[in-house]
């Protein structure tokens, strides 16, 4: 008994020894295949790029996001600037000269005699001033950039009126006009030479240009309404309105001032219209066709008044110097220095523009007309008038 089981046991054990040796294998085995894959894989990773040339590979794939550039803001320019000042030949300022740039509009200067332009484009060009009393000039420029200064000193006309001789210390001046440039501002009629209306040379001395009225024997002796020389501007109450005058031959010689348009209120009720005139004749006493007078008119208020006879009139081929002032309500007018009419009005009318015509001229008398001007009044008017 105890020899068979002994034999058992040793049968019994067999398969198990024969399980673990074939489990060892089995392990061997696996271990060679890990090695195997082990090996394989260093040499995968040993014949692949390196990490530089992985890193260059990726670089290169690589699209990079533009980034825009920073603008570089463009300077602004400094801009061509100018101012021009006008004077005479001793180096006064001129005020009220006529300063051109180019094609542009005129623009006039101020008291200093001075007027400017800003970012003028191009750099070049050409100025042209011109002024009542002073010879008109043309000059060239060129500018750098930023503030310039032109200078134009102008000569003095012996012909022209110059604004500062005008007018009386005191008095502003409102309008001046020597004709010397060939022009009549404000008048249409006379720079179209309508009506019998032209500039041209004075009667007794070529090189002065004065404004003529030579009407033809058609018109009858009488310069029609729409073709009467002046100017519409509304000029104040208080004012002098001065000018020479040389008639050749018999007539009643017009000048309206303070002509206003309506309707407008007044103390009398509604007036269409208004204005003071004169009548300038060749008759002496203030009576007759051709005298001379001072009239109102104010439609239909009162719609013609003759406010004051005058006994004086005008001589033929000999100059007068006219001056007709109007200061709150007085309205006075003197030939050659001398006070001919003196006339309160009770109640005063409106500022307003001026005009020349005539009446009763006979047939191939001429009217020449120079250095008209307008001063404002701040005080009562005082002749300025010099004998020759």
């Amino acid at each position: 008994m105890y020899a068979s089981q002994k034999r058992y046991n040793v049968q019994s054990i067999l398969p198990f020894t024969i399980s673990c040796k074939v489990y060892k294998e089995k392990r061997m085995k696996a271990k060679s295949f890990l090695i195997l894959v082990l090996l394989l894989a260093i040499i995968v990773v040993s014949c692949g790029p390196s990490p530089e040339e992985v890193a260059t590979m990726t670089a290169s794939a690589w699209t990079p996001t533009p980034i825009p550039p920073t603008a570089t803001p463009t300077p602004t320019p400094i801009p061509y600037d100018m101012t021009v000042r006008v004077t005479d030949t001793d180096g006064n300022p001129i005020a009220g000269a006529s300063v051109t740039v180019g094609d542009g509009d005129p623009i006039l200067t101020d008291t200093n005699g001075a007027t400017s332009w800003i970012n003028l484009d191009p750099p070049d060009g050409t100025v042209k001033v011109s002024v009542t009393g002073y010879f008109a000039s043309e000059q060239t420029f060129s500018l750098n950039r930023g503030p310039n200064e032109v200078v134009v000193a102008l000569e003095r006309d012996p012909n022209g009126l110059p604004a500062s001789l005008a007018c009386a210390p005191g008095e502003t001046p409102l309008y001046v006009e020597d004709f010397q440039d060939g022009n009549a501002q404000g008048m249409d009629v006379v720079n179209f030479k309508a009506g019998g209306w032209s500039i041209g040379p004075a009667p007794d001395l070529a090189e002065n240009s004065v404004m003529t009225l030579a009407l033809p024997d058609s018109y009858g002796g009488r310069v029609s309404e729409n073709e009467q020389a002046g100017a519409a501007d509304v000029f104040p109450e208080n004012a002098v309105w001065r000018f020479r005058l040389q008639i050749t031959g018999p007539g009643t010689y017009v000048f309206f001032w303070q002509k206003a348009q309506g309707p407008y209120p007044s103390d009398a009720g509604q007036a269409d219209w208004s204005r003071y005139m004169i009548h300038l004749g060749t008759t002496a006493g203030g009576r007759g066709d051709r005298a001379s007078a001072l009239i109102r008119e104010q439609p239909p208020v009162a719609p013609f008044v003759i406010a004051d006879r005058i006994v004086d009139y005008l001589r033929a081929s000999v100059w007068t110097f006219v001056e007709i002032s109007a200061f709150e309500g007085n309205v006075k007018v003197w030939l050659n220095g001398k006070e001919v009419s003196d006339y309160v009005d009770p109640q005063p009318m409106p500022g307003g523009g001026f005009g020349i015509g005539t009446e009763l001229v006979k047939s191939g008398a001429i009217a020449y007309y120079d250095n008209i001007s307008v001063c404002g009044l701040s005080a009562p008017f005082a002749s300025m008038y010099v004998a020759p």
